[in-house]
């Protein structure tokens, strides 16, 4: 790879004042850097070889200690052992020597105004959650605000794309296919020109995606989201530099206490089924499950179609085992089958292992499964974008999935996060049904949203309407059953079937609480109408959330009645999720604030499922607690509610403790 055309390297002083003078005189730029180091893809440890900018009129691209320069002087043979042991050698090129460059320290000495300026709008794509965290650490003060991100611009625009990265928003919108070979992925391995070159396009490309959408935030009707979106930057990176503190010994105990777990529950899948089988191939299982029983078969009755089933069903051919879906919700449909439930508990079990304990900590030797955990902190990537609601996501591990307090694997899992020192504790304060909340505002009246005035529990209000008891006679587990964990998927459009898996009951008395259901919250089903009517009224059909996200489904119009059911639940979902999600965001923002404000010793380190959690120490936890329980929330939260929004908040040393 030779050099494309001339672009803006700056390698001298004279150079980096001019880039300094130019930038400070527009009113926003795009950067991106390229890192090296083992650690390359973690901001708080990695290092920045490359620095591109551009905005109008204006580029620049900075080498910081770029190892190879561009022309091609030699080869030799590099040994590499394949997966049978075998040593092949591959020819691999000598380069001459790089030219001179500045050092990081310099380059961000010179353009902190740039990146502290509070009025000058610092763009980049994946800005939070990579390239400002990544510079900060050269920087005498954060990346000051005001800031944007391309990547999150895109995803507001439109929640449905299937890729946000900065190589397919290029080839979508402007043809241009520049970085075949992936050079971002190993810049050190690229000869020099190349990487500039690399660099130089990043940087103008997501300009020119800045350019060409930012307008139509205005356009859509999305500048409150929007607001929220990026005034969330900073907080993330700051999160993105903080990590979370582990408990590693105890991770590593939880491998053993979860293998042998499995090892067990795998021979009561065998015992079930009366045979050996893979219980990782799901024709296997499909086999097991739903064969007559004279064949071996459990003889169960399948009832959900895979992607591929419905495929073949539609195409008229003839349905065998391989249609049907083993899903974990198929599972869950049958509670008395003791191998349907002993593959529901292998499943979770090996979830549990493989993606909380074992990616965490990585195989050792293997690049391609790094350990995550890095002086006992578990760094991650916390992504604003994603979620087609609104929610957060991550990746590089993905933590979100972490399942809730009350439940005895969340419990363990989350007992490996702990206050990183004696003298510091874990802040953690977590909405209380705060989905709930938001349907009751949405509507305005009925038996939830006087519940909530009156002072009582969301889930006993909807236990108590489908049992037909008061409020105060609903026991602890009926509350559970009918309340936390069946009212808000009614809500969600579970048919009889799901009620039946969670309460146990036949489909007649399944039927039965369906209908007291809508008969008890006719709100709610008249509310659900609603949605869908005004829905309807747009093309594509899209509904809005709290502060006015968009959630855009085009098969609502489908002639399939399956499929409108399913837009219908993906947008009523969105209604009351995504209003949480905007929510749950507001509230990051302003305890992130009040902490930089008026507690600067305490710091947020994640947020997962409606709770944030932050580190302060010992002496100010109470402080640093109620700051928080006010910023979640206070009144600039609940003047966009109708009822009364609370969370539960506790001091612990580590979370497992926090309920």
């Amino acid at each position: 790879m030779g050099k494309r055309y001339d672009t803006p390297v700056v390698l001298t002083e004279e150079g980096l004042q001019h880039v300094l003078e130019t930038f400070l005189k527009v009113p926003a730029f795009v950067f991106d850097v390229e890192s090296v180091g083992e650690h390359r893809g973690v901001p708080a440890y990695n290092e920045v070889t490359w620095l591109s900018m551009a905005s109008d009129g204006a580029t620049a691209v900075i080498p910081m200690g770029h190892p190879i320069g561009s022309r091609k002087v030699g080869e030799y043979k590099e040994p590499r052992t394949d997966c049978n042991g075998k040593v092949k050698y591959f020819r691999m090129p000598i380069w001459d020597k790089p030219p001179k460059q500045l050092t990081p320290e310099r380059v961000f000495s010179v353009l902190a105004p740039l990146f502290l300026s509070d009025t000058i709008v610092k763009i980049a794509h994946g800005l939070p959650t990579f390239d400002a965290p990544t510079i900060e650490k050269y920087l005498p003060e954060p990346v000051h605000p005001p800031m944007d991100c391309t990547l999150t611009l895109r995803w507001l625009i439109n929640e449905n794309l299937k890729m946000y990265g900065l190589k397919p928003r290029t080839k979508y919108d402007y043809g241009v296919d520049y970085d075949q070979d992936n050079t971002g992925r190993c810049v050190e391995k690229y000869p020099f020109d190349a990487v500039a070159h690399y660099a130089f396009m990043d940087s103008v490309y997501a300009w020119l995606i800045y350019r060409k959408w930012r307008p139509a935030i205005e356009e859509e009707g999305l500048e409150q989201v929007h607001d929220v979106e990026t005034d969330l930057m900073p907080a993330i990176t700051r999160m993105s530099l903080q990590g979370m503190p582990v408990d590693v010994p105890r991770l590593k105990k939880l491998d053993g206490i979860l293998s042998k777990r499995l090892v067990g529950i795998e021979a009561e899948v065998y015992q079930a089924a009366g045979a050996r089988f893979n219980i990782n191939s799901n024709v296997q299982k499909q086999r097991m499950l739903f064969s007559p029983r004279k064949d071996g078969g459990q003889g169960l009755k399948p009832w959900m179609l895979t992607d591929e089933g419905r495929k073949k069903k539609e195409r008229g051919e003839e349905p065998n085992l391989s249609w049907w879906s083993v899903k974990d919700e198929v599972l869950e449909s049958y509670p008395h089958n003791d191998l349907a439930n002993s593959l529901r508990d292998y499943a979770e079990t090996a979830k549990l292992l493989s993606t909380y304990v074992r990616s965490w900590l990585g195989e050792k030797g293997n690049p391609k499964k790094p350990c995550r955990i890095i002086n006992k902190r578990l760094y991650f990537t916390l992504k604003q974008y994603g979620a087609d609601t609104g929610r957060f996501s991550s990746s590089h591990p993905n933590v979100q999935n972490i399942k809730r307090a009350d439940t005895d694997d969340g419990k363990l899992i989350r007992g490996v996060f702990v206050a990183p020192a004696a003298d510091e504790r874990l802040v953690v304060a977590d909405y209380r049904a705060v989905e709930l909340v938001v349907l009751a505002s949405l509507i305005g009246y009925g038996a939830l949203f006087d519940g909530f005035w009156d002072g009582i529990d969301p889930h006993a209000v909807c236990a108590s309407k489908i049992l037909q008891v008061a409020p105060e006679d609903v026991t602890r587990d009926q509350r559970q059953t009918y309340g936390k964990t069946l009212g808000f998927t009614i809500v969600n459009g579970a048919g009889w079937r799901r009620v039946a898996n969670m309460t146990g009951k036949s489909e007649r008395e399944s039927r039965s609480i369906l209908i007291k259901h809508e008969r008890e919250f006719p709100e709610i089903y008249e509310y659900k109408q609603e949605t869908f009517r005004e829905a309807r009224k747009h093309k594509p059909a899209y509904v809005r959330t709290l502060f006015g996200r968009k959630r855009r489904v085009s098969y609502l119009m489908s002639p399939e009645p399956g499929m409108r059911r399913f837009a219908e639940r993906q947008l009523f979902n969105t209604k009351i999720q995504g209003g949480a999600a905007d929510i749950m965001k507001l509230g990051l923002v302003r305890t992130d604030r009040l902490y930089q404000e008026q507690l600067p010793e305490a710091h947020l380190i994640s947020t997962i499922h409606d709770e944030l959690i932050a580190v302060s120490p010992l002496g100010c936890s109470e402080k640093a607690r109620g700051l928080m329980v006010e910023g979640m929330t206070g009144p600039d939260i609940q003047k966009y509610l109708r009822v009364p929004l609370t969370v539960d908040s506790a001091i612990v040393s580590r979370w497992s403790d926090a309920k």
